[in-house]
């Protein structure tokens, strides 16, 4: 299994940062590498079940369901089910916490997958890429 672990403080408070965050079908509002997303077959965008489909900047297109979601937590959990890279068993967790020195919001964003050890590097580090990048882009929207 790989792991990857990325975080960021948000100046802003959490509801508001969740509110663009945990949007699910809203990811190509602030991370720079998904041009679109919307909303696939399946539950209500904000609950468990739901379905994004996400085209990417390089015209990728990854089908993600997410599988647990807390608004109360400000946590939701996914996995990618249609992708181009060959993987498996992946989970993507985004949670955000107040920080309670200052109105900021940590934010989290864990990934695990298991993939074969031809490939496995090349989606490890294309992750390692995507996710600060991802919360770069979401901290500069409060900035």
């Amino acid at each position: 299994m790989v792991e990857i672990f990325a975080s960021a403080v948000v100046a802003a408070p959490i509801d508001r940062v969740w509110a663009l965050a945990g949007d699910w079908a809203g990811i190509s509002k602030w991370h720079p590498f998904v041009e679109k997303s919307e909303l696939g077959d399946g539950a209500p965008a904000n609950d468990a079940g739901a379905i994004r489909v996400c085209t990417l900047v390089n015209s990728a297109r990854l089908k993600e369901t997410q599988v647990e979601r807390s608004d109360q937590s400000y946590m939701y959990a996914y996995s990618i089910t249609e992708a181009p890279m060959p993987m498996k068993s992946h989970k993507g967790t985004v949670q955000l916490r107040p920080v309670t020195d200052g109105d900021e919001t940590y934010v989290e964003w864990k990934i695990t997958f298991e993939a074969d050890e031809s490939v496995s590097g090349a989606i490890k580090s294309m992750f390692e890429e995507a996710i600060p990048e991802g919360l770069a882009a979401l901290k500069s929207k409060f900035a």
